[in-house]
């Protein structure tokens, strides 16, 4: 997808995490020490957030790519006429065929995967 997390974006995420924050502001001594702690480096760390921002903008793209069609939305409406919300049974819908779409995107992602077993380190 070409899709990139900026420098600012991350350094945003992470003055953010509570865990780094002392009286609601990020502390860096709080950040380099949770860190120590954790056996993770600055750079270690902030890449593996960064690549975990990054699948979850893949995610939002893929589940926000996904709307209902006109008749998907009227047979959801019409399922059950007593229903005192309707508009919810279409959004209960449509969470789920989102949450459909990034299954099956997960799945194509896993069969181009090429993995590679060495049964002898088994």
């Amino acid at each position: 997808m070409k899709l990139v997390v900026s420098d600012e974006e991350l350094k945003r995420s992470i003055t953010e995490l509570p865990g780094f924050q002392k009286e609601g502001k990020f502390d860096p001594a709080v950040y380099r020490l949770v860190l120590a702690r954790e056996h993770y480096t600055p750079e270690g760390f902030e890449r593996q957030h960064r690549e975990e921002l990054l699948i979850e903008k893949v995610k939002t793209i893929v589940k926000e790519s996904v709307a209902l069609t006109p008749s998907e939305e009227e047979d959801a409406k019409k399922s059950n006429p007593a229903n005192p919300d309707p508009d919810r049974t279409a959004s209960d819908l449509l969470f789920q065929k989102k949450q459909r779409a990034l299954n099956a995107y997960t799945l194509a992602l896993r069969e181009k995967a090429a993995i590679n077993v060495k049964e002898e380190l088994l």
